[in-house]
This record gives structure tokens, C-alpha cells and sequence, in this order.
């Protein structure tokens, strides 16, 4: 770019002053062709300051290939990378900046000989002025040299010409030497960065080095530890290995006496077999009679089993029979029914008893009063026809009718008055639980119902405890929460119930005779059957229907809401009331 540029200033100046440079040229070109190891002694002391670097970085360089050379297996890619980076940065810079140099050492000393020449020529154009005013001075006092004088004149002017014009020349060259200076500043700055980044390098690489020859010093120390082990290992597996091959031929021993134990053991057990063969064979003959008897025995003793099992089916088949003609006799077809109704055989004995007893009494009674007519009668004389004969046994037919409808009647009441006092008492126990309920929200106060007189009046008492009820559930639910989160301890309670081994007892569809008795002794003024059943299924379904409204406002108020609690309904559907059962 230096010469180019040069080659340019030089189309422009004059023909002096390309001829100047030319010779500077060529005496730059001598120059560069010198060698540049070594510095001239009259060489300026860049040059020797470049040699001294060079001298730097060759030793570098020589320690870093020292470095390197410990592991030349692991690191042939980083010397690659070396080689390469310091061919491109030490090779054609570093002639690139010895060339810079001298060409800046070169014009140095060329300004410095135009800018002495410069002076000595302005000294002469001094000295050439002075003589001019002298002679100007002295054409005064001779006219006669006056032509000598303007010779003279326009000699100096011609030389002052050409001392101006090369004082022009000078200036531009002054200018085109420092813009080189300048922009060879630049470079060498330039050049001086690349020189630091360089060396930062390699300082990295000498320090990667060093790293990598620590690795390498411990990887060969783990080398030597991991050869000690291998050698350990190697001494204890031929140790194990010895002790294995004679545990190893301890068990073959082993295992050979006990192949010949059983083998003794299987001679043994085939000689023993052999022997109880024989005697099995010997006893079986011998035996043979004995045998033929006892399968006769077993023979015999199969028909009378299979005897029996006729009598037995026998039998069961006149059981069934007989079951048959129960069912017919009593209209029942359930087993159950059957045996409930022998269960209480007792109980209609008892009342067969009684029955037995007023048909004797209303017998004896029949007979004072024929006694009494046939007294009334005696002597008077009857028709033959016999009509009141006839209309008495229709009488008496009648009477015998009326007596079983009433036995029939009274046998349907006691059942009915069974099935009443059962619900009764299993309404008492609902009204036990609603009891407890209601006390446990604070809605009533305790009550025990020990007898079914006192039903009625609860149920009645009952409707203002579930307004209350409701105006709560009302309440609750417009505050966003439920009924169901109040009775905790009434769930409870009642898990607790339903678990009691007794419960099941104590909801005995079935009581005994003696129960019956004392039940339908205490139920002799119960109400109708239909009217309470009527009443209950009444209540039952107001209370449902009053439960059913309070959650379906519950629900319509909280239907956009997400995340609450979940309503009662929202498992099961509507909420019915507890059963009886």
C-alpha cells in the first residue's frame, strides 16, 4: 500500500523531484533485499528492538515446543494450530513491519537532507538578496554595469524559481512524509496489538500445556495406583481361586459319598420292596378267604343301606306330603308362614282353649234353657211335621257360622294388631331418633315415649320444631352452607347405632309368644291400622317435600358457584327420611 501510494505522489511532482524519488526507491529496494537477522551498525534502533523481539519470541516458541513435546501423541492438534498461527502472525508481519520500518528510517533521513538542503538554500537566497540590495545600491554609483546587474537579476530570479519550486516540492513531500508517518504509526500500533494478543495467546496455550501436563502427571500416577491394584487383585483372585478349587473338590467328595448313600440307600429300599412283595404276596394268599367274607359284609351291608335310604326318602316324601296337605288345609305357601304359624301353635291353642271353654259354657247354657222349655212343655203336645225341629238345627247352624266367622275375624284382628304394634314400635324408634336429632341442633328438648299412647301427641308437637327447622335450613343456606354439615355428632351417633350388635335384635321382626302376649296386652287401645298408617305416610311425606324445597332453593342459589360444599341431594338425589326400620 506504502509503494502504491508512493508511486501515485510521484506522478504528481515534478521531474526533480520524481527523480529524488526514484533513487529513494531504489535505494529502498537495496534495503529490503539486505538481510534483517542481523542490524547494520548505522541502523536505526527499531530495528534492533524487532530483532530483540523476534530473539523473545523464538525462545518462546522453542520453550512452548519443549512443552509440548513431553506428550506428542495428545497434542499433535494444538502444535498444528501453533505452527500455523505463529506462520501467519510471525512470518510475513514481522517482514511486513521490518519493511515499514527501513521505509520509515529511509524517509527520515531523506527529510532530514531536504530540509537541511532547504536551509541551506534559503541561507543562499539570503545571501543573494543582500548582494541584490547591494548591487542595486551600487548601480547608482555605476550606470555603467547596469546590464551586468540585470543579467544577474534575472539569473537570480530564474535560481529563486527554482529554490521556490523546490521549496514546494519539499513541502509536499513533507506532507506526503507525515501522512506515511501517520498512517506507519497506525500500522505499527496495529501490529503491536496483534503482537499483545499473541503473546495472550500463547500464554493461555503455555498455561493449557502446563494443565495438561499436570493431567498427564496424575493420569500416569493413577496408572502406577490402578497397576498396584491390578497387581493386588491379581494376588487375591489367585488366592480365591485356590481356595475355590479345594472347596471345589471338597463338594465333589461330598457329592460322590452321597451319590453312594443313595446308592446304597436305593439297594436297600429295592431289597426291602422285594422282601414285602413276597410277604404281601404270601399274605394276600393267605388272607384270600378272609377277604371274599369281608366284601359279603360290605355287600350286605350296602342293601341295608340302600334300604334305609328308601325308607328315608320314603319318609320325606309323606313329610313333603304332608306339607303339601298343610298348605292346602291352611292356605299358606310360604315355609316360613307354615312354621310361624306352628311356632305359635301354643298361642292358638290357648285361644282354641278359651274358644272351647265359651262354646262349652254357651253349650251348658243352650241346655238349662232346653231343660228349662222342655219343663215348660212337658205333657203339651206337638206337631208332627217337626218344622221347629228343623228351624232350631238351622239355628243352630247359624250360630255355628257366626262362631267361626268370629274365630276367622278374631285371628285377622290378632294379625293386624301384630303388624300395628311392629310399626308402632317402629315408629317409636323414628321418633326416638328425630328426637335426639332435633335436641342436638337445640330444636326440642328430651322426651322418652315409652308407650304408643304418647305417639300421637308427638307427631302433633312435631310441626314446630320443623318450621324452626326449615327457617334454619333457609338460613343456612343463604349463608352458603348446608343442614348436613350441622348433626356431625348425631352421624356419629347413629354409625354408632347401626354398628351395635344388638341392633339387629332389637329390630326383631319376630318376638316370641310371651312378647306377643305382653305387646298385645299393651296395644288392646291402639287406633286403627289404616288411620296411622294413613297419618304416618302423611308426615313422611310433608317432612320429604319440605326437605326437598329448602335444598332445591340451597341448590338454585348456589348453582354458579363452584368449589362449595356439596348439598345433601347432590349424591343420592332427594333426601328421604330415616326408615322405621
Amino acid at each position: 500500500s506504502c509503494e502504491v501510494r508512493g508511486g501515485a505522489e510521484k506522478m504528481s511532482m515534478p521531474q526533480s523531484a520524481r527523480t529524488s524519488h526514484g533513487q529513494q526507491s531504489a535505494r529502498r529496494g537495496a534495503k529490503r533485499s539486505a538481510p534483517r537477522a542481523q542490524s547494520a551498525p548505522g541502523s536505526p534502533p527499531g530495528e534492533a528492538g524487532l530483532s530483540e523481539s523476534q530473539g523473545l519470541s523464538t525462545n518462546r516458541s522453542k520453550k512452548a515446543q519443549l512443552a509440548l513435546s513431553l506428550n506428542p501423541a495428545s497434542l499433535n492438534q494444538f502444535n498444528a494450530v501453533l505452527e500455523r498461527t505463529v506462520q501467519q502472525y510471525g512470518g510475513n508481519e514481522m517482514a511486513a513491519v521490518d519493511d515499514v520500518r527501513t521505509i520509515l528510517a529511509t524517509m527520515r533521513k531523506q527529510f532530514d537532507e531536504i530540509h537541511l538542503m532547504c536551509q541551506n538554500r534559503e541561507a543562499e537566497f539570503l545571501t543573494l538578496r543582500e548582494g541584490v540590495r547591494q548591487a542595486e545600491t551600487a548601480n547608482l554609483t555605476k550606470q555603467t554595469s547596469l546590464q551586468k546587474v540585470e543579467e544577474r537579476h534575472g539569473a537570480l530570479d530564474d535560481e529563486m524559481t527554482q529554490v521556490q519550486m523546490a521549496t514546494d516540492e519539499a513541502v509536499m513531500n513533507k506532507k506526503v512524509y507525515t501522512h506515511i508517518l501517520e498512517r506507519t504509526k497506525k500500522e505499527i500500533d496495529i501490529l503491536r496489538q496483534r503482537q499483545m494478543k499473541l503473546e495472550a495467546l500463547l500464554g493461555r496455550k503455555n498455561g493449557q500445556v502446563r494443565d495438561q501436563v499436570r493431567s498427564l502427571q496424575k493420569q500416569q500416577q493413577l496408572k502406577e495406583k490402578s497397576s498396584q491394584e491390578l497387581l493386588q487383585l491379581d494376588f487375591e483372585i489367585g488366592a480365591e481361586r485356590n481356595l475355590r478349587d479345594q472347596s471345589l473338590s471338597s463338594i465333589q467328595e461330598a457329592i460322590q459319598g452321597k451319590k453312594d448313600s443313595i446308592r446304597r440307600r436305593r439297594d436297600f429300599d429295592k431289597w426291602r420292596h422285594q422282601i414285602a412283595l413276597q410277604a404281601a404276596t404270601e399274605a394276600f394268599n393267605a388272607s384270600a378267604g378272609k377277604l371274599r367274607k369281608l366284601y359279603a359284609f360290605e355287600k350286605l351291608m350296602g342293601n341295608a343301606l340302600q334300604r334305609i335310604i328308601y325308607a328315608q326318602v320314603e319318609r320325606s316324601q309323606a313329610t313333603e306330603e304332608g306339607f303339601q296337605k298343610i298348605r292346602e288345609v291352611t292356605g299358606l305357601t310360604d315355609v316360613d308362614a307354615i312354621v310361624q304359624k306352628f311356632l305359635n301353635r301354643d298361642v292358638e291353642e290357648q285361644h282354641l282353649r278359651e274358644s272351647v271353654r265359651e262354646a262349652e259354657a254357651k253349650l251348658e247354657m243352650m241346655k238349662g234353657r232346653f231343660a228349662e222349655v222342655k219343663a215348660r212343655t212337658d205333657g203339651m203336645t206337638f206337631d208332627t211335621d217337626g218344622s221347629k225341629t228343623r228351624e232350631l238345627y238351622v239355628e243352630v247352624e247359624e250360630c255355628d257360622n257366626e262362631l267361626k266367622k268370629a274365630l276367622k275375624h278374631h285371628t285377622q284382628n290378632r294379625d293386624k294388631l301384630q303388624r300395628t304394634t311392629v310399626q308402632l314400635d317402629q315408629t317409636r324408634r323414628w321418633i326416638l331418633r328425630i328426637n335426639r336429632f332435633l335436641h342436638a341442633i337445640g330444636l326440642e328438648e328430651p322426651q322418652t315415649i315409652d308407650s304408643f299412647e304418647k305417639v300421637p301427641s308427638y307427631l302433633e308437637s312435631l310441626e314446630a320444631p320443623l318450621q324452626q327447622l326449615n327457617a334454619m335450613a333457609k338460613k343456612h343456606a343463604a349463608e352458603g352452607r348446608t343442614i348436613k354439615s350441622l348433626p356431625s355428632g348425631i352421624l356419629a351417633e347413629e354409625t354408632k347405632f347401626l354398628k351395635d350388635p344388638s341392633f339387629v335384635r332389637s329390630v326383631c321382626r319376630v318376638p316370641s309368644a310371651s312378647a306377643r302376649t305382653s305387646i298385645m296386652a299393651q296395644a288392646a287401645g291402639a287406633t286403627d291400622e289404616e288411620a296411622i298408617m294413613a297419618e304416618r305416610e302423611q308426615k313422611k311425606l310433608d317432612s320429604s317435600q319440605k326437605i326437598n324445597e329448602v335444598l332445591r332453593k340451597t341448590q338454585g342459589k348456589k348453582g354458579d358457584r363452584k368449589g362449595g360444599r356439596q348439598s345433601p341431594t347432590a349424591a343420592g338425589g332427594t333426601v328421604k327420611p330415616p326408615s322405621p326400620k
